[in-house]
């Protein structure tokens, strides 16, 4: 038999064969995300480490400017305080997303949560040693922490496929929101708890918040420990094969990378002029290009991610600097106190929660980027309102309602932003095994706008008579969003909604 009649069977099985591994390929991925199910208890673990953050965010904040002034300092190391604990948030989220790259996730996970427990261990102890620089040193080591949320978010984008993401974030993230009021809840329950075992351990309606949330990180320890299973991943060998039309990938670019394999036919046949390449080394070679800063920022640039990083910021910050000016506002206008407040939180958490619902149940059939600009639609209404009616002692009625107008659409930003993220993050295979640094960048602007939004209010709080300066900076940003997603709405379709 000539090598012209074997060629075209060759080519027909090779194409048939072919067809069958990427089937099969299809349904060992499809297994290996639905090992672990939204609903085991790995990620019933990885909600309560979601679900603790909350907690003890709802229950310190309350009371948080209170404890400051009792240890003689200002709203301006309020606000420091606050910006401290989302600056070291900030740094440690892509540091723990590419430690989850790299090692078991559940080594980061162990570390964070420790970190968190000895913050809120001195966070109780600085009302005994009466200092509120202790305070300041605790915040950092609970916002370390707490940038374990990049974890959660890189866990449910490892266990998730595409079509049901957004629904699943947005399950977690209203799973979380849980804590925003069992914080104040357990706020009730501890504020008359008052007593000291010596000089230095007291316990009381500031010290209480942490000296519970020691008792709540010790249990997730063991919970973790006792019940954490390692989600998948995308390893090396999911890349098979690097056309060897492309040059071998330099700092400013990387192969095209194909999970198919190279035709049988081009082995067996003497025309054929494409070398076998040493695909492991070339793909390691790319993925080290795409991990240094130029490289990250060119993959930024190049599959315009960007504008998730601007959107997170935006978004964050006005949920942020709302979250810090409200004590000190409903305080100075209405007269309420940290138990008041509490409600108010709690309040404010259930209205979160109903919007991740809708959320949940229009995902399905609402693309990523209709409920974004929708989101950012209502949260615009909220602060245009708060400039118009809320500047000088307003109405209670008239404060709820732009306070909820803003909080129920953060998530509705949220969630889709970072579903949408992940699901363009494994278009390239490059990017996708990096999803969980690339996850911990996106994240790390969230905790850029919780250093920054603070910072804002604290100093935007030195003149309670006129609360234009409260409301002006989200009034920025959120203009600024809304115009960096029109200008990129149509780049960043969704490929598996059209």
């Amino acid at each position: 038999m000539t090598r012209e009649h074997v060629v075209p069977l060759l080519d027909g099985d090779n194409e048939r064969d072919e067809q069958a591994e990427d089937g099969d390929d299809e349904n060992e991925e499809h297994k290996r995300r639905r090992k672990i199910g939204l609903f085991s208890l790995t990620s019933a673990t990885v909600v309560a480490v979601g679900c603790l953050g909350m907690i003890e965010y709802s229950m310190v904040m309350p009371s948080l400017a209170h404890y400051v002034r009792e240890l003689g300092q200002t709203n301006v190391f309020y606000g420091v305080c606050q910006a401290a604990f989302s600056l070291s948030r900030l740094i440690f989220m892509p540091v723990l997303g590419r430690w989850s790259d790299k090692r078991p996730m559940i080594e980061p996970f162990l570390f964070s949560i420790v970190l968190a427990a000895i913050g809120n261990a001195l966070y109780g102890l600085a009302f005994g040693l009466r200092t509120a620089w202790l305070i300041l040193f605790a915040r950092i080591l609970v916002g370390m922490g707490s940038a374990n949320a990049t974890l959660t978010m890189s866990f449910v984008a490892r266990i998730t496929e595409k079509e049901t993401r957004t629904k699943a974030m947005a399950i977690l993230n209203g799973l979380n929101l849980i804590g925003v009021v069992l914080g104040p809840a357990t706020n009730l329950l501890i504020t008359d708890v008052d007593f000291q075992l010596n000089s230095v351990m007291v316990f009381n309606g500031l010290t209480n918040p942490g000296w519970v949330m020691v008792v709540l990180l010790a249990g997730l320890v063991v919970l973790t420990l006792a019940t954490f299973r390692e989600p998948p991943r995308l390893s090396e060998t999911d890349v098979a094969y690097v056309s060897p039309s492309f040059a071998p990938p330099s700092e400013n670019s990387s192969p095209a990378v194909s999970l198919r394999r190279p035709s049988v036919i081009s082995i067996l046949s003497d025309e054929t002029t494409e070398p076998m390449l040493d695909t492991p080394m070339l793909h390691r070679q790319a993925r080290a290009s795409a991990l240094s800063v130029r490289g990250l920022v060119n993959n930024i640039i190049r599959h315009n991610l960007w504008m998730h990083f601007v959107i997170s910021f935006c978004g964050n910050f006005v949920i942020n600097e709302l979250d810090t000016a409200l004590p000190a506002l409903t305080e100075h206008d209405f007269g309420w106190d940290a138990i008041a407040n509490s409600y108010v939180y709690a309040g404010l958490g259930l209205a979160v929660a109903l919007s991740l619902i809708v959320v949940i149940a229009t995902s399905r059939f609402v693309s990523d980027r209709s409920l974004i600009g929708t989101g950012l639609s209502f949260m615009l209404t909220g602060v245009i309102l708060s400039i118009a009616y809320c500047r000088h002692k307003p109405a209670m009625l008239m404060f709820v309602i732009c306070v909820f107008l803003q909080g129920c659409a953060a998530p509705i930003v949220g969630s889709p932003n970072m579903s949408l993220f992940s699901k363009r993050l494994e278009e390239d295979e490059n990017l996708a095994v990096n999803m969980g640094l690339y996850i911990g960048l996106l994240q790390g602007t969230n905790g850029l706008s919780r250093v920054v939004a603070p910072l804002y209010a604290g100093f935007a709080l030195l003149d309670l008579e006129d609360h234009l300066h409260v409301y002006i900076g989200p009034l920025i940003v959120v203009v600024l969003a809304l115009v960096v997603f029109c200008v990129n709405y149509d780049a960043v379709r969704e490929r598996s909604l059209v």
